[in-house]
């Protein structure tokens, strides 16, 4: 267990390094989604709350809440929130996405954050499954799950902000649309210039009009 400084502002992260430490997606998501402030966020899939954080320094919304379903790690985020005193401002669920109608009101959120599972695994798993592993593999939840909870929980013209692979593409965006979530801003991001792109920075808005903005490749590392 350590106590790491995130870089912003002066907000210190609790994590276990036996579980899925927070890296450059987190950044990239919560930096990508430009919110206004005063909102009302959620961040799903949120691990020990690195996004959460990191979206309440930058953007100052009127409450946070990080829903994951691994226990140990809303407990971490529970705690980092209490270290920071900001317990009033962040709020954190240890639920599945699939129960999220059981335990979110309907069209509460103005933004949804979402860091999802990249890697497809099947449905039903059951008994006792290694954190890291369902940090990246779907588990008891889908792409199609997660946006199933995203349209439920966003207000009209709400935002929904992800990170994913490029390979997943064409599925995301289809999935998306199917539930009335359009894509608006998309971003490529290579690890370095001359590199091919490994990360894809969706934004989509719930009953959007029908326009999508490519954004300028980013990088990672330069020279």
């Amino acid at each position: 267990m350590r106590i790491d400084e995130i870089g912003f502002g002066d907000l210190k992260l609790i994590q276990d390094e036996n579980e899925f430490c927070y890296g450059t997606d987190a950044v990239l998501l919560a930096r990508f989604a430009n919110l206004p402030q005063h909102l009302n966020v959620i961040d799903l899939c949120t691990g020990n709350g690195a996004v959460a954080f990191i979206s309440y320094n930058l953007y100052n919304p009127q409450h946070v809440v990080g829903v994951d379903v691994n226990t140990h790690e809303i407990e971490l985020a529970k705690e980092s929130a209490s270290i920071n005193g900001i317990e009033d401002k962040m709020e954190f669920i240890s639920e599945d996405v699939l129960n999220i109608k059981k335990r979110l009101e309907f069209e509460s959120f103005d933004a949804v954050l979402i860091n999802p599972p990249y890697q497809e695994n099947g449905r039903g798993i059951c008994g006792n499954i290694d954190a890291k592993h369902a940090a990246r593999f779907e588990t008891t939840a889908n792409l199609a799950d997660f946006f199933d909870a995203a349209a439920y929980l966003l207000k009209p013209k709400g935002t929904l902000t992800m990170v994913h692979r490029p390979s997943r593409l064409v599925d995301i965006l289809s999935l998306a649309r199917e539930r009335k979530l359009e894509a608006k801003r998309l971003q490529m991001v290579a690890p370095h210039p001359g590199e091919s792109a490994n990360i894809v920075l969706i934004q989509f808005v719930k009953g959007g009009g029908h326009e999508l903005k490519i954004e300028p490749e980013y990088y990672v590392h330069t020279k």
